[in-house]
């Protein structure tokens, strides 16, 4: 007789073989688990297969990525190291692995494992992405350039290619950008072109213009966007001395003699300015191309002198750039057109001359014609001299000025990466030519994915970047076009407005950000600061508090509401907020309010402290953008 306790035993035993599943069979489970998304099956399945077969390369994978699908990322990484280690060659352990590393920014230990990948399959797209991306990374810039268009030769469609060669530019120009921040001269230089399109910041501009002036005495062209400032403020006597001081240094620059054409206009004798701009057209014609504007706001009287100066002139180019702007201004644009006509024919017959000088085939000869601004010429001496041999770093530089001016960013960096001349204004033309080849690709990129809100976010946030907020808020208004219901677009299009004190526009984003987020703390606080700015500081209140109420560590609401409390009187309320929100002053300009505000307290001690703060925080602010290139 059996004891019950046995015959159970005995049962589950016989029940358990005839319910075992085969390999077969749990392989099968497994992948339909996978097919249902019931990862935690398909793992247990998996396992259960390693148990009868241990050495199976494709089980092991496959139990990587089900543990990969759970974010189970130890076990993942125990499982594909394993397959990789029983057949190398196999795809899938080599990516996966690869994406697990470079989530965790392992990127050299990621480098391997997607290079292999790559290897195995050289036209699987996502593979070949994350490798680019692990080489960014590293920062292995010029390798991943390389592959980028290596992945274009054979995709020459490829948006992602181009969004991704955009996005290495602009790095790369980055990194360019801060060594020269600590170049004497090119921290100011940089300054100056950052704040000289802001009103609020212009005098800052023109002393840090005047600060690189004196710190870059032979860096040409320096002198012309400072003298353009004081034209802008009529600065008459400023202007004229800085572009004086050009020509001493540059005496074939056209720039400076049409500014200083402008200039005269303004203070005359006008024959003075038909004369420059005689000069200038001789020297470079295609500056004139299209014919810049000349003298806007003319007065009745300055248009009476200049006309009286071309009666007495022999008719030319001057003489009909003049006519066609006095015509202009008088509202006569038929006649204006006509003139410009003129104007521009002789301009074309002054090229066409220019062009047909013979020209040599040395380097002294091509630095020559660089310095007389033939810029076309000289390049096509040089530029193929460069190739097969070493210039002089004097040479070199003529060279990336000319580049530069003539708006040939590709051939600066493939004459310049990595081996340019240890000049910093080198480096700084180099800075500018990565931006705008930047750009040029994520337009590109655009142009291929129009329909795409991703592509023209990521051209917006370039635009926005290097501070071109008109651009940047075209390329938003085409992302909310096609993604209406996306909040983070609506906010960003409402930030670009606000970048250009359009606040009621700005508002209008701000406020269907908050329809379509009604917990973004970000846009209430954009929400209070634009009806700041509009004058509207009783309704700011409202929204301001609710920013802090959703995130306490937006110092900037602090800022603000220390700005409307105190214009509402209530000056230990605005005290408190803006005590509060200095830990984040980037330019000294809180600082600057608390100081005003212990004044009117009477704290002279804390007054004094919080304007030398002010001081110490606006000397340190130098901002890294470059501003774009000059028209040639």
């Amino acid at each position: 007789m059996i004891a019950p306790a046995r015959a159970l035993l005995i049962t589950m035993l016989l029940f358990g073989a005839s319910s075992a599943q085969t390999e077969e069979e749990l392989a099968q489970t497994a992948a339909r688990a996978m097919q249902q998304h019931d990862y935690a099956a398909a793992e247990n399945a998996y396992r259960q297969v390693l148990q009868l077969s241990p050495d199976v390369a494709e089980v092991h994978s496959n139990l990587g990525l089900a543990c990969y699908s759970q974010k189970k990322l130890p076990c993942a990484e125990e499982a594909l190291t394993r397959a990789r280690k029983l057949a190398p060659g196999l795809f899938a352990p080599n990516f996966l692995l690869g994406e697990i590393r470079f989530q965790q920014g392992r990127y050299q230990e990621a480098l391997g494992v997607l290079s292999q990948a790559v290897d195995i399959q050289p036209d699987h797209k996502e593979a070949r992405k994350l490798y680019i991306a692990t080489l960014v990374g590293l920062k292995q810039y010029d390798h991943a350039l390389k592959e980028y268009n290596r992945t274009l030769e054979a995709h020459p469609n490829d948006a992602d290619s181009y969004y991704g060669l955009g996005s290495v530019y602009l790095q790369i120009g980055q990194s360019v950008i801060q060594r020269l921040t600590n170049e004497p001269g090119y921290g100011a230089l940089m300054t100056a072109q950052h704040y000289e399109t802001s009103e609020e910041w212009r005098s800052m501009a023109l002393d840090a213009y005047k600060d690189a002036i004196a710190r870059l005495p032979s860096v040409p062209a320096i002198r012309v966007g400072y003298a353009k400032l004081e034209i802008a403020q009529k600065n008459w006597g400023a202007a004229r001395k800085a572009l004086n001081q050009e020509l001493r240094l540059d005496p074939e620059s056209y720039e400076a003699r049409f500014q200083l054409a402008r200039v005269v206009l303004a203070q005359g004798p006008a024959e003075d300015a038909l004369q420059k701009l005689d000069e200038a057209v001789r020297i470079r014609p295609e500056f004139f191309r299209p014919l810049p504007d000349l003298a806007p706001g003319w007065t009745p009287a300055q248009r009476a002198a200049a006309e009286t100066a071309c009666a007495n002139r022999q008719l030319g180019f001057a003489t009909d750039y003049f006519f066609s702007a006095i015509a202009e201004a008088n509202g006569h644009s038929g006649e204006a057109k006509k003139w410009a006509a003129k104007a521009e024919a002789a301009r074309d017959e002054i090229s066409a001359t220019l062009k047909t000088r013979p020209a040599g085939s040395t380097e002294a000869e091509g630095v020559r014609l660089l310095n007389q601004k033939r810029y076309e010429q000289g390049l096509a001496i040089l530029l193929p001299l460069a190739r097969r041999t070493e210039l002089r770093d004097e040479t070199k530089l003529e060279i990336a000025r000319a580049l530069h001016f003539t708006r040939r960013p590709e051939e600066m960096l493939s004459l310049f990466t990595g081996k340019p001349p240890n000049r910093p204004e080198v480096n700084y033309l180099l800075g500018l030519s990565y931006k705008e080849v930047a750009l040029e690709k994520l337009t590109h990129m655009v142009q291929l994915a129009p329909d795409s809100a991703r592509t023209h976010q990521v051209l917006g946030d370039a635009y926005f970047a290097e501070e071109r907020f008109e651009d940047a808020a075209g390329e938003y208004e085409s992302a909310v076009q096609l993604e209406p219901g996306n909040q983070d677009l609506h906010f960003l299009l409402g930030s670009a407005h606000f970048k250009q004190a359009q606040f009621s526009l700005a508002l209008e984003c701000f406020n269907r950000t908050l329809h379509l987020d009604p917990l973004n703390a970000e846009a209430y606080l954009m929400q209070g600061d634009a009806l700041v700015q509009l004058g509207e500081t009783q309704e700011a209140l409202a929204p301001l508090n609710r920013s802090l109420k959703l995130n306490p560590s937006l110092d900037r609401a602090h800022v603000l509401l220390g700005k409307v409390y105190s214009a509402q009187g209530k000056l230990d309320e605005a005290l408190k907020h803006l005590e509060k929100g200095a830990v984040a002053d980037k330019d000294g300009s809180v600082h600057y309010q608390l100081f005003m505000l212990y004044r009117k307290l009477n704290q002279p001690g804390k007054a004094a402290t919080a304007l030398h703060a002010s001081q110490e925080l606006r000397n340190a602010a130098t901002p890294v953008v470059f501003a774009g290139p000059r028209n040639p």
